[in-house]
């Protein structure tokens, strides 16, 4: 039996580890439980009409993730695991201002071309559940209110709003570039997430401000994940470098890897993203 010790316990090294026992082999899963965990602090929003830029070399890997989901709910779902929070809650994408609302036809544009690259787009998701890029969400409580099927709002940043079962609403999120591993709330983020959720929508002034949650996104020089083995080491795999996009591909890259591991082929190539575009000419 192949013997694989796994280390992180976020969304990559746990999907990598399931994919392992999946697979027959023994995966050991071995994590610190540092603060600021991206995973734990992720909203859960998968979408594929975010605006990659056209031609992206990222654009391959988020189809192939994209798709994924399906699959990896199914395996889930015969091994008794039914209550993933996945459902499908569709998107509204408000114009604010006059700019953001000449904007509006690129973000349809883009969403037609996602769909006929052969993204599986059913509609927006919600899941519950060298750098690092920080970011800062709220919760929000609205007793009473049956936010378990709202829509997700999507802006034209970084900032959104998506509500979950029981009153809870979410809104983020900041993207820290400077803030190294503070695993910390601030009150400049807090404000910002805030501003940004009431500038949206108003009504939520009188929600309770129940908890804010800090993830600590790791990221590449080249803002590219690393995927595959490090050269020289080919017993030493990484499944890394996300930065905000994580919970979106991080599933796949997680199962792919895992493949490389047991000697499997992945299906897509993994080129642009190997750990040895960083070694020395």
């Amino acid at each position: 039996m192949v013997e694989v010790v796994v280390v992180g316990g976020g969304l990559v090294g746990v999907s990598a580890a399931y994919r392992l026992a999946c697979r027959g082999a023994h995966a050991t899963l071995v994590d610190r439980a540092d603060a600021g965990q991206a995973t734990a602090a992720g909203a859960g929003i998968l979408s594929p009409g975010n605006r990659w830029p056209h031609g992206s070399v990222l654009l391959p890997l988020v189809r192939a993730a994209t798709n994924h989901y399906a699959g990896l709910l199914a395996r889930l779902a015969d091994d008794g695991e039914h209550a993933t929070g996945y459902a499908v809650v569709g998107a509204v994408h408000p114009a604010r201002s006059a700019d953001e609302a000449a904007g509006l036809a690129e973000v349809a544009r883009t969403a037609a071309a996602r769909q006929a690259a052969g993204f599986h787009h059913v509609g927006e998701v919600r899941m519950i559940g060298d750098a690092v890029v920080r970011g800062q969400i709220a919760h929000l409580l609205l007793p009473g209110a049956d936010t378990g099927r709202w829509p997700i709002v999507l802006g034209f940043g970084s900032h959104y709003l998506l509500g979950f079962p029981g009153g809870r609403v979410v809104a983020g999120a900041t993207r820290e570039d400077g803030a190294g591993y503070d695993p910390r709330p601030t009150a400049a983020g807090v404000h910002e997430v805030l501003g940004e959720a009431l500038r949206a929508a108003p009504g939520l002034a009188g929600a309770t401000l129940y908890e804010v949650r800090v993830g600590l996104r790791p990221t590449s020089r080249d803002g590219l994940p690393i995927l595959g083995p490090v050269p020289g080491h080919p017993n030493l795999h990484l499944a890394t470098g996300h930065g905000p996009y994580g919970l979106q591909v991080g599933p796949w890259s997680g199962a792919a890897v895992a493949d490389l591991v047991l000697g499997d082929p992945v299906g897509l190539d993994l080129g642009p993203y190997s750990a040895g575009r960083f070694s020395p000419a």
